[in-house]
């Protein structure tokens, strides 16, 4: 079956309607209707250049007029989520990932999704990316860890803190070879900028994070997984007690029991 066919099915089947979604409100059919062809991108894991159904295609699976998808397949281009070719069809584009990333974020602010929840996520995910980046680095990636480090270091304000701290995590993640787990962390992104924001408001937090960092590079510079992987543990505890510290949450020290 072409993947063209399932995504029409996926629609088509119940799994995706408009009327289901209570909690929009007021919002126009043209957004409810563009949301629901976001999350089906994201759910289903759809690649750039993947083709979905024609717009005649999404008027009737969803019971809206044909203005209605033109507006919603309108918003999602200009957020670079799709393409839409004349004579040809409408087709995923690279930015899916930002979109991932926009719902995420959301999800945060709602609370949809957990500080806790997020903590996990990063510890299973960059403590096995340390170790991994000990062993695979390559003197690229070293130099632009290192980098990131330097930025990190001459940042002037909370923002351009976060960026830099971000931007380190990111390179690690690049570094440790797996073009699926770097895409995880790149997808988190504003999660991890709303989550470290968090803690730049407590005294001292921006100099133990930098040598934090520089603990994390000289493992990994120096081919020490066991460091890598010990030191990344050690920054993400910390962090996670900032949250604490600064009355975001109450610490739950299960996170952090095996590694």
């Amino acid at each position: 079956m072409s993947e063209r066919r399932k995504i029409a099915e996926a629609l088509n089947g119940g799994l995706l309607t408009i009327e289901q979604d209570s909690a929009s409100g007021g919002e126009l059919l043209s957004g409810k209707l563009a949301r629901q062809v976001e999350q089906l991108i994201i759910d289903r894991g759809l690649e750039p250049g993947d083709r979905l159904p024609s717009e005649r295609e999404l008027a009737a699976m969803f019971g809206v007029s044909r203005s209605v998808v033109r507006d919603a397949i309108a918003s999602l281009e200009q957020r670079g989520l799709v393409k839409a070719r004349t004579g040809s069809g409408i087709y995923v584009r690279d930015g899916s990932k930002g979109a991932v990333a926009d719902v995420l974020g959301h999800m945060l602010r709602r609370e949809v999704i957990s500080l806790p929840e997020l903590m996990e996520t990063r510890r299973l995910v960059e403590i096995h990316n340390a170790g991994k980046a000990a062993q695979r680095a390559s003197p690229e990636a070293l130099e632009a860890l290192g980098s990131t480090l330097e930025r990190q270091q001459g940042s002037v304000g909370p923002l351009d803190l976060v960026q830099a701290d971000v931007a380190f995590h990111e390179v690690l993640s690049q570094a440790a070879g797996n073009k699926v787990l770097a895409m995880l962390l790149s997808s988190l992104r504003p999660l991890l900028m709303e989550g470290m924001l968090m803690g730049t408001v407590l005294e001292g937090a921006r100099d133990v994070a930098i040598q934090e960092h520089i603990a994390i590079y000289d493992a990994v510079r120096t081919r020490d997984g066991e460091a890598a992987r010990r030191q990344m543990s050690e920054h993400l505890r910390r962090s996670y007690r900032e949250w604490a510290d600064a009355g975001y949450l109450d610490l739950e020290s299960s996170l952090f029991g095996d590694d």
